[in-house]
């Protein structure tokens, strides 16, 4: 006796895995938040400096958000954005990809400034990004940041990339230092923004 097997039955493993490939999920699987939300500032030992025209050696002009960790801008590319300041006192927001040789692979950096206190903006919106592109930041603007990240979301099944929000508290001309407040949801292709917690969306 020969025993079939439907082709339903054949082709359900290489569905499921590509379905685990794409990013998506299968009719019925749901996958929730299970990392909490935080907010973070810039300041004492992770205040970050200008990166131009020459910070303290070993200072930290650049912002990796999945860590919440202030680090230096340099040829590892392991962050986000770096910051600088320009000739009117503004803080400027580079994603990593205008720091970045042409050769080198680099995460793919969106933001978009958004309207309303910092505290009234809890979610990120699904579209609107401008990707890999400088933003000139006055004091108490609030940007909206998305950040393709293959190494914490290249196996989720909910997203490629994780959500933020930062606002820039205050600016040093003198100094040159930039004080942000920041708030990551470190759930890949979850938008909430709540300042801390596990987010249900």
């Amino acid at each position: 006796m020969t025993t079939r097997l439907s082709a339903a039955f054949i082709l359900a493993p290489f569905i499921v895995g590509g379905l685990l490939a794409t990013g998506a999920c299968a009719p019925g699987v749901t996958a929730d938040s299970s990392l909490p939300n935080f907010t973070d500032t810039t300041q004492g030992s992770n205040l970050l400096y200008a990166i131009n025209p020459n910070p303290p050696a070993g200072a930290p002009t650049a912002v990796a958000l999945f860590d919440g960790a202030s680090v230096r801008a340099d040829q590892a590319f392991a962050y986000d954005f770096a910051v600088d300041i320009d000739s009117v006192g503004q803080a400027v927001i580079y994603p990593v990809s205008k720091l970045a040789t042409s050769i080198s692979n680099v995460r793919r950096i969106g933001m978009q400034i958004m309207a309303g206190p910092y505290s009234v903006v809890e979610t990120a919106p699904r579209n609107g990004y401008a990707y890999d592109s400088t933003f000139h930041v006055p004091v108490g603007t609030i940007l909206a940041i998305e950040s393709s990240d293959p190494i914490n979301c290249g196996t989720s099944i909910t997203g490629s990339g994780f959500y933020s929000k930062l606002q820039v508290d205050s600016v040093n001309t003198i100094q040159r230092t930039v004080r942000l407040i920041f708030t990551v949801d470190r759930n890949c292709g979850f938008r909430s923004l709540i300042p801390t917690g596990v987010p249900g969306s």
